[in-house]
C-alpha cells in the first residue's frame, strides 16, 4: 500500500450500502479526499479475486461500465463526493471480508480492507438480506480521558501545532485568498488565526516536487501560467512567495518551505534562500526589495522533497539515491544561510 494509511482510506466506504441478493451484491464509496485517476481495480471477496469481467462500476447516474475496461490506457476518473457503486455479479459473501485494491496515477497502489457481517431479517421472505459494517467502523467510540495538569513528563514543541497547504483543488485559489489570488480571503483569514498554526509548510505535498519557485515572484501579469503534473491542472502562479510569506505574517505562523529536488536543482534552491534570507544589497536581497519587500523573511525552516518513495512522485527515488541528492541540495542551500535547519524526506519503504 502507499502512504496513505489504511484506516483512512476505509473511510471512503459508504456505511450501509452493502446489498444483496441471488444474482450477487453492491455496495458504494465516496471519495472525500481528492480526485484520482484510477489504472486498474481488483477486488477480492473471503480471499477470492473476483474476475475482472464479473465486476461493474457506476459513478452517480451515469451508466455503468465493466472494470475490466480500466487500463493505464483507458483510465477512470474517481470524483471526490461522488456516490461511485460497484456491483460484483455471480458471488456470495460467506465470512464478509472485502479487500479493495487499485492503482492510482496520483498515489500510486492503494489497498484496504473490510469485514462486513450479515444480520439475520425478521421477515422469512425478504428479497435481500441486510448487511452492516463491524460497529468499530459504524461511528465514533466513546472514551475518556483524564488529564493531570500538574504533572509534567517533557516539553512540547510548538512546532507540534503547525500546519499544511499546497496548490491543490480550492486550498490556495478560491480558499485562502480570492479565485484569482489577488488578495486573502477575510473568512478563511479569521478561521485560520483562531487556530494560531505555529508554522505553516508550503508549497507542497506533490506539488513541491514540480514547481519552480521564481515563477511565482514579480509583477503578477508578468508571471507565466504552467501546467502542474502533480495534480493534473493549470497554475497560473498569482499565489507564490511574497504572498505566502504575508499570510504567515497574518496568521502569526513561521514559514516552512519546500524545495523541489524533483525537477529543480540545488542551484535553484539556494537562489530561493537568498531571495528570502539575504538582506536587500545582496543579489536575491535586491530582487526581493524590488518586488516590494526589502527585509529579509529569516525563513528558518526548509525542506528537501516530497514523498520521494514514490512512483507518483516528480523525482521518484530510493534511499541511496535520495540521501546523495539531499546533500548536494543541503550543501548549496547552506552556503547561502548555514543557520537555516533543514527537513529531509524518510519512510520505512525507502529501504524496503
Amino acid at each position: 500500500m502507499a502512504g496513505v494509511p489504511e484506516f483512512l482510506l476505509r473511510k471512503l466506504f459508504v456505511q450501509d450500502s452493502l446489498k444483496t441478493d441471488e444474482n450477487g451484491f453492491s455496495f458504494a464509496l465516496n471519495n472525500t479526499f481528492a480526485p484520482a485517476t484510477v489504472t486498474s481495480f481488483a477486488l477480492t471477496v473471503d480471499g477470492e479475486e473476483v474476475p475482472q469481467e464479473d465486476l461493474c462500476i457506476q459513478t452517480g447516474d451515469n451508466d455503468a461500465v465493466s472494470i475490466a475496461a480500466i487500463s493505464p490506457e483507458a483510465p477512470f476518473s474517481l470524483p471526490v463526493k461522488v456516490l461511485v457503486t460497484f456491483f460484483v455479479s455471480g458471488h456470495s459473501l460467506e465470512t464478509g471480508n472485502l479487500k479493495i485494491s487499485l492503482d492510482t496515477v496520483e498515489a500510486g497502489p492503494l489497498s484496504f480492507s473490510l469485514q462486513v457481517k450479515a444480520v439475520k431479517t425478521t421477515s422469512p421472505t425478504a428479497a435481500r438480506r441486510s448487511w452492516k459494517l463491524p460497529k468499530f467502523l459504524r461511528g465514533p467510540i466513546r472514551a475518556t480521558v483524564r488529564v493531570d495538569a500538574n504533572e509534567v513528563i517533557g516539553e512540547v514543541q510548538p512546532e507540534v501545532y503547525g500546519h499544511f497547504i499546497e496548490h491543490l483543488e480550492r486550498c490556495v485559489y478560491g480558499g485562502i485568498w480570492t479565485e484569482d489570488g489577488s488578495a486573502l480571503r477575510p473568512d478563511t483569514l479569521r478561521l485560520i488565526q483562531a487556530l494560531k498554526p505555529s508554522v505553516v509548510r508550503y508549497p507542497g505535498g506533490n506539488f513541491a516536487s514540480g514547481y519552480h519557485w521564481e515563477d511565482g515572484i514579480g509583477p503578477k501579469d508578468q508571471r507565466p501560467r504552467r501546467f502542474d503534473q502533480a495534480w493534473q491542472s493549470e497554475e497560473s502562479n498569482q499565489v507564490g512567495t511574497d504572498e505566502f510569506m504575508t499570510f504567515c505574517r497574518e496568521v502569526g505562523a513561521k514559514p516552512f518551505l519546500v524545495v523541489n529536488d524533483g525537477s529543480g536543482t540545488p542551484e535553484e534552491a539556494a537562489r530561493w534562500v537568498a531571495y528570502c534570507n539575504q538582506d536587500a544589497s545582496g543579489e536575491r536581497g535586491s530582487r526581493r526589495a524590488a518586488n516590494g519587500h526589502p527585509e529579509p523573511y529569516d525563513v528558518h525552516w526548509w525542506g528537501v522533497g516530497n514523498e520521494v518513495w514514490g512512483q507518483w512522485q516528480i523525482g521518484v527515488a530510493d534511499a541511496e539515491a535520495y540521501t546523495k541528492r539531499l546533500r548536494e541540495f543541503v550543501a548549496a542551500m547552506r552556503a547561502v544561510d548555514p543557520s537555516i535547519r533543514i527537513v529531509a524526506v524518510g519512510d520505512k519503504v525507502m529501504s524496503g
